[in-house]
């Protein structure tokens, strides 16, 4: 059959805006990467660091504004009780349409729930999805579904909007296994070491 080129046009990064939720040491990373490819960083983050602003040219916002402004939205801050849904249903509502939403954080920092229901209105673009919320419910694991903080109404509720979220054809999900590299995990492996050798050290 004829392909139409046309289902396959792409976008630009070059003069975009990207937001940066949570400029640690991943969100500056990102940063870097995203200056690397010409875009405008935006970033929300209780703490300013004022090197990566000035080696970034990050611009420190509001939440609401970087939400507003950017075509892409990084997620990257760590899950805490402060920011659980910190990408609630209100906040998505302010993303724009043609943007699109990258979490490679937590699921626990963006309501599926609102999220179905925007993407399945094309209210945003696209989502890409690393993490999920009650992600451990859908391995295939049987040990997930045999603990017993698992098996309660909420977290079977999220993880049915997983599926019906997976089946959109405005959602990417990758299966969070980027710290699984040889090279990644002889760093881990090294990391691990050196904090033994130094417990054991300061205990002489």
């Amino acid at each position: 059959s004829k392909i139409n080129l046309n289902n396959y046009i792409g976008i630009e990064l070059s003069g975009k805006n990207i937001g940066i939720i949570g400029v640690g040491a991943i969100g500056k990373e990102v940063a870097r990467i995203a200056k690397g490819f010409g875009m405008n960083v935006f970033g929300y983050d209780i703490n300013i660091d004022k090197e990566a602003k000035r080696k970034y040219n990050i611009k420190y916002t509001s939440l609401d504004n970087l939400l507003i402004n950017s075509d892409f939205v990084s997620v990257n801050a760590p899950s805490t009780k402060d920011n659980y849904h910190i990408l609630s249903r209100e906040k998505l509502e302010l993303m724009k349409p043609t943007a699109i939403l990258v979490n490679t954080a937590r699921g626990e920092l963006v309501d599926v729930e609102a999220l179905y229901d925007i993407l399945y209105a094309k209210k945003i673009r696209a989502a890409a999805l690393d993490v999920l919320e009650c992600e451990n419910m859908m391995s295939e694991n049987k040990n997930y579904v045999e603990k017993l903080d698992c098996l309660n109404l909420n977290c079977l509720k999220k993880t049915l909007m997983n599926n019906k979220i997976l089946s959109l054809d405005n959602v990417f999900v990758t299966p969070h296994i980027a710290y699984s590299t040889n090279e990644a995990i002889q760093r881990i492996l090294k990391i691990t070491i050196e904090n033994i050798n130094e417990f054991i050290l300061s205990e002489i």
